[in-house]
């Protein structure tokens, strides 16, 4: 098994491809990907992709999926719901909304979706009750939801800069396995900073 990073390339030796990384210049990924049975991690960086219009449900055994694409708003269901996906980055794309979703993806772990355009924490993540690391840092966000109270195995959460004015205490508490939280950059006050700092031993880092 190996790393390619040309497309035409990989589509000559099918069988050994387990990693894949390219850069598009297309507005949707090709549909030959999808022939690559054995891959196992797909890396997509494109300033001209769209969509992600793409049968990843083909890709059988994929387990990481990272893509940086500026002009990229949303993310398809089934890529969201694929049942072997573990980690997933979409930082430094344009997204502004995840829509909920009906399945549940019990699978994976790490989501980054740093460097968005969300105003809304997405609601679907409530059901990925697998999830141990997930960054939201340099979106538009104003508030957590009670739905994240749910992530019981939550490792790493980042939200540095964002909008947000109050964090919900009792809920960061709850994640008992949580062992790293980042909270710069929001518009907390210098009184709600004190109370972070010792409900939760936090230490703000920002000047």
């Amino acid at each position: 098994m190996a790393i390619f990073k040309n497309l035409k390339k990989a589509l000559a030796d099918i069988d050994q491809v387990s990693t894949l990384n390219i850069k598009l210049k297309s507005t949707t990924p090709p549909v030959e990907i999808a022939r690559l049975k054995n891959l196992e991690a797909l890396y997509l960086k494109s300033d001209q992709l769209e969509k992600l219009d793409f049968p990843f449900e083909k890709l059988t055994k994929l387990k990481v999926f990272y893509i940086q694409a500026p002009k990229l708003k949303n993310l398809p269901e089934n890529l969201l719901t694929h049942p072997n996906l573990e980690t997933l980055s979409a930082s430094e794309c344009h997204i502004t909304s995840l829509e909920i979703l009906p399945q549940q993806n019990f699978n994976l772990k790490t989501l980054l979706l740093n460097k968005n355009k969300l105003d809304q924490v997405p609601q679907f993540l409530e059901h990925l009750e697998s999830l141990e690391n997930l960054n939201l840092s340099d979106n538009n966000l104003s508030a957590l939801p009670e739905v994240l109270r749910l992530l019981n195995n939550l490792k790493t959460l980042s939200l540095n800069r964002n909008q947000l004015t109050h964090i919900p205490i009792e809920l960061i508490k709850n994640w008992k396995s949580l062992h790293s939280l980042s909270l710069d950059g929001n518009k907390f006050t210098q009184e709600t900073k004190q109370v972070i700092e010792q409900e939760l031993n936090y230490w703000f880092g920002e000047l």
